[in-house]
């Protein structure tokens, strides 16, 4: 299963859409693989790490009925899929309730019971320079009580979007979780230490056996950069410590235990 983006007006106009989600069906199609969700991009900052209530983006703003738009034709031609929108756990209702009135017109008035409309955000622990490390660690394992927890998440979609889209299914999605020692700007001192191999391969445990939300639809997407061919730049995370290569995980299995 895959998850796809389409890209802010500006980048991807409308009238590509349409064709751009056939060839996406037919790609899919081909090989014998699925589409678990689709992010809409609204506005092109950063779309896994943006937040809907931003840089304007209200009834009015020229992306608006674009995304409306985008939205419903995303479940016309993927039915199954998450249609995912930037959150980040910022749920302004100044922002989402027009959003989401205007979006059930566009469904003709009322929610298609079939949707699934994600609200996706990122999870990052290791990169807070404030966090110790068995802090960083607790952010998502099992029994944790952290708001990045991924039972606590869907939790607050369900209390904060669940009746307002109902009779769709409210869902929580982590675009990114992890972290990267390598990357500039991002890996200050305080990260870098934190990010170590085993350090890495134990959050990757706890990510694993934490408590999952009941809902089959929850994802969350691990973020990891490693040098693309074998040869990282220094730009895209791989500079450093990594838990992956491009085909095998390098976490031995006796650190691979959940804490």
């Amino acid at each position: 299963k895959f998850q796809v983006t389409l890209m802010k007006p500006r980048i991807q106009p409308d009238r590509e859409i349409g064709p751009a989600l056939a060839k996406i069906a037919e790609i899919v199609a081909a090989n014998g693989h699925s589409i678990s969700s689709v992010q809409v991009d609204h506005i092109g900052t950063r779309p896994s790490e943006s937040a809907l209530c931003i840089l304007g983006f209200m009834p009015g703003h020229a992306a608006f009925s674009s995304v409306i738009s985008r939205v419903v034709q995303v479940h016309q031609s993927f039915p199954e899929a998450v249609v995912s929108l930037p959150w980040q756990q910022d749920s302004d209702s100044s922002c989402w309730t027009p959003f989401l009135q205007a979006l059930k017109q566009g469904f003709g008035g009322i929610f298609p019971a079939a949707l699934k409309l994600g609200f996706h955000t990122t999870v990052y622990p290791f990169w807070q320079d404030s966090l110790s490390i068995e802090a960083a660690l607790g952010e998502v394992k099992k029994s944790s009580e952290s708001s990045n927890n991924f039972n606590k998440l869907q939790e607050r979609v369900d209390e904060d979007f669940a009746e307002g889209v109902a009779p769709a299914t409210a869902v929580a999605v982590v675009n990114e979780i992890g972290w990267a020692s390598g990357c500039d700007g991002i890996s200050r001192p305080a990260v870098a230490q934190k990010s170590t191999q085993e350090n890495q391969c134990t959050f990757i445990a706890n990510v694993l056996r934490t408590d999952w939300p009941a809902t089959p639809y929850f994802e969350a997407f691990f973020f990891a950069g490693w040098p693309f061919e074998g040869s990282g730049d220094g730009n895209d995370c791989s500079s450093n410590i990594s838990p992956f290569t491009a085909t095998e995980s390098l976490c031995p299995e006796s650190w691979g235990q959940s804490r």
